[in-house]
């Protein structure tokens, strides 16, 4: 609930529609494209290449649907059909070339551009003054400088007990240990780390003493840390 769950890749489409409207457009809306212009391909009898472009195609939107990451697969196959789909356009204009063939031809190749639909959508939300959640805490989030680092640095190395955000730059821009960090294989870790700072100072300073912890670093306004104190207002953290 309190980490897994926020894991962006492994975010459903349900999800991301619903806090990051604005990366869903770049994840989802080429490949969907991408489908149904193969479909009117396959509808006329298509290609064994296209047959398997559109079997590889289907199962990667499908696996993105479920989980976000599966875009990384579906995107770049997307790709491949709608630059034959823009090819067929400008092979259409060299037999009959026409300013209305051109001009089809140039929506085809617009509508076929990945960034073209993140460009359109991150306009629209600007100009419509609408901001995604991903988009409102990104704008308030803090500690993703190096210099933010500095103070902690300058400590004499310890374990640092802070939110699994913070765990990879402290790594990164610190002598220091941490219990917790931005990865799924550190369960008993990212645990501890929970335990500690949403339950009660008794059970933090347990953590605390059991694991030879000598800094808490807290930032603030990094999305991770309202998660949690919302959750658990009465808590250590």
């Amino acid at each position: 609930q309190f980490w897994l769950d926020h894991v962006t890749e492994a975010q459903s489409f349900w999800s991301v529609l619903t806090h990051s409207w604005v990366k869903g457009a770049g994840y989802y809306i080429t490949p969907a494209l991408a489908l149904i212009v193969l479909g009117i391909r396959l509808r006329k009898g298509g290609t064994a290449a296209e047959w398997t472009l559109a079997a590889f195609l289907m199962a990667a939107f499908a696996v993105s649907l479920w989980q976000v990451r599966g875009a990384t697969f579906s995107v770049p196959l997307a790709a491949i059909a709608l630059a034959a789909w823009v090819g067929a356009w400008r092979q259409q204009i060299a037999v009959t070339p026409s300013r209305k063939i051109m001009l089809r031809m140039a929506m085809v190749w617009l509508v076929s551009l990945n960034v073209a639909w993140s460009a359109a959508a991150l306009a629209a939300s600007t100009a419509l003054g609408i901001k995604d959640a991903a988009s409102a805490a990104k704008s308030t989030a803090t500690c993703e400088r190096a210099a933010d680092y500095a103070q902690l640095a300058a400590q004499p190395p310890t374990t640092v007990l802070a939110v699994s955000n913070l765990g990879s730059p402290i790594l990164l821009r610190t002598a220091h240990r941490v219990l917790a960090g931005p990865y799924h294989r550190n369960v008993a870790g990212n645990l501890l780390t929970l335990d500690a700072l949403m339950g009660t100072t008794a059970q933090a300073r347990t953590v605390i003493r059991d694991n030879a912890i000598g800094l808490v670093a807290i930032c603030r306004e990094n999305a991770e840390t309202p998660l949690l104190t919302e959750a658990a207002p009465a808590s250590f953290l």
